[in-house]
């Protein structure tokens, strides 16, 4: 054969091997969900295997009961949608129960390696009567309302213990009753709500929450010769759920600032998220924020309180609603729903310029013994109010006369042009007919800057 049928071949040999180890993009990946977890029970005095222990999977629907082999060995798969933590409890008579946590990713597996069972004495020490229940663990920190997409139940080991702090043997079992002592009152539950200590002295229950976020309060309790030992309540935090359009909103710490006036002014910016139980959303929900005028924080986490806040930077572009006119920015906070739909919200902000003040009239003579009515206007270059703790001050000197009216004011904070428009009145008190002087100022300051209009007329 000569070289060159050898290359063609072993060239081809090589693209039968590439194309049968392909896949097609179209196929699924079986075991994408599946987790598996694996290990092996010794008995920690003759480190040799234990058989028939009984490993016990909590935290997952339905429980996972097994029993090892021979060799001391279990493993288990099953299929997890999301992340969870398990609690593995192992036990066997007549040696110490042992539990540990296990975070169950899909498509990861677990080897748990070695678990040592401590042997009970062949003639143990006699533990007495409970005296005390304490908390040994919990699967979670906290748990969200149902449909949060969150874990909705955590499971919670107790520990019953005699006087001098030992766990009661299997001897001494007793009875442990579980409640929820105070809740948000949504539904939450609490999963049995009795069950006897092991061997260990350790019993456990499970709590699964409702509709409305909150603090459950559990208490275990058990009788024990005629009197009562509870446990310390321990306290379960729900949060909320996902997003929800009734109940998102968003608003700005000022309605109206002097954005025409400086650059790099700070403007709080919240918006308030609610899930479709009218909780505050789960912690650490991203929203999103966007202004047509000036700069504004991309995003922010929300809080406990639902609540996340940024920054709008007074800054170029000005902003022209197209409805009404130049000063108005549309703020525009949006989230994601449970159905992984954007909704939005919006507010109006106004930045406002320098202030300008205007009179009419401006030319005057009050006849004698009458009056004179003026109207004036403050505002910024573009109609609009000014920002809020403007002082307004009118000063009206002259003899023999009277000033009634707005003489002075301070903005609130404020979008409506109601309060640009203001008057006052001045009355001819001197019965001799004679020319007497008037002297008017209207004097303007406060965030958006000073103004000072001045004008003089007469009475006769």
């Amino acid at each position: 054969m000569t070289p060159v049928v050898v290359v063609l071949l072993m060239s081809m040999g090589l693209l039968v091997l590439f194309w049968s180890g392909c896949k097609s993009p179209s196929e699924s990946n079986p075991e994408e969900k599946l987790f598996r977890l694996s290990g092996r029970v010794l008995n920690s005095r003759t480190n040799q295997p234990l058989a028939n222990a009984v490993v016990r999977i909590t935290n997952i629907d339905p429980e996972i009961i097994q029993l090892t082999n021979n060799k001391g060995e279990f493993s288990a798969e099953f299929t997890v949608d999301s992340t969870l933590n398990l609690l593995v409890i192992v036990t066997k008579e007549n040696f110490t129960t042992d539990s540990t946590e296990v975070l169950a990713i899909p498509g990861r597996s677990v080897d748990l390696s070695t678990i040592a069972l401590k042997p009970v004495s062949e003639q143990p020490t006699a533990t007495g009567e409970g005296a005390s229940i304490v908390l040994l663990s919990q699967t979670v920190e906290s748990i969200g309302v149902q449909g949060s997409g969150d874990n909705e139940s955590l499971t919670l080991l107790f520990e019953v213990r005699d006087s001098t702090g030992q766990p009661l043997d299997i001897a001494h079992s007793v009875q442990v009753r579980f409640s929820i002592a105070s809740g948000p009152g949504g539904g939450e539950t609490i999963f049995p709500t009795e069950a006897s200590t092991d061997n260990a002295g350790q019993v456990a229950t499970t709590v699964t929450s409702g509709t409305i976020a909150g603090v459950v309060q559990v208490l275990a309790e058990a009788t024990v010769q005629g009197r009562q030992v509870r446990s310390q309540p321990v306290a379960v935090t729900i949060h909320g759920g996902l997003p929800d359009q009734n109940h998102f909103s968003v608003g700005a710490s000022q309605l109206n600032f002097p954005g025409l006036v400086l650059l790099g002014l700070l403007n709080p910016v919240t918006a308030y998220v609610g899930d479709k139980y009218s909780n505050p959303v789960r912690p650490g929900t991203a929203v999103y924020f966007a202004t047509d005028g000036g700069i504004i924080e991309g995003s922010a986490l929300t809080d406990e309180l639902g609540t996340a806040t940024v920054d709008l930077m007074s800054a170029a572009p000005a902003p022209v609603h197209p409805e009404l006119g130049p000063g108005f920015a549309t703020i525009t906070a949006s989230t994601v729903d449970e159905n992984q739909n954007t909704i939005s919200v919006q507010t109006l902000v106004l930045f406002s310029g320098s202030p300008t003040i205007s009179m009419d009239p401006m030319s005057f003579l009050i006849p004698n013994g009458g009056a004179q009515n003026f109207t004036y206007t403050v505002s910024d270059q573009n109609g609009n109010p000014l920002a809020k703790d403007t002082q307004i001050t009118v000063t009206v000197g002259g003899d023999g006369i009277k000033t009634q009216g707005t003489l002075s004011a301070t903005l609130p904070d404020t979008q409506s042009r109601g309060w640009t428009m203001f008057s006052f009145t001045v009355v001819d008190q001197d019965t001799a007919s004679k020319f007497r002087p008037i002297n008017i100022e209207i004097k303007v300051t406060g965030p958006n800057g000073a103004a000072i209009l001045q004008t003089t007329g007469g009475a006769e």
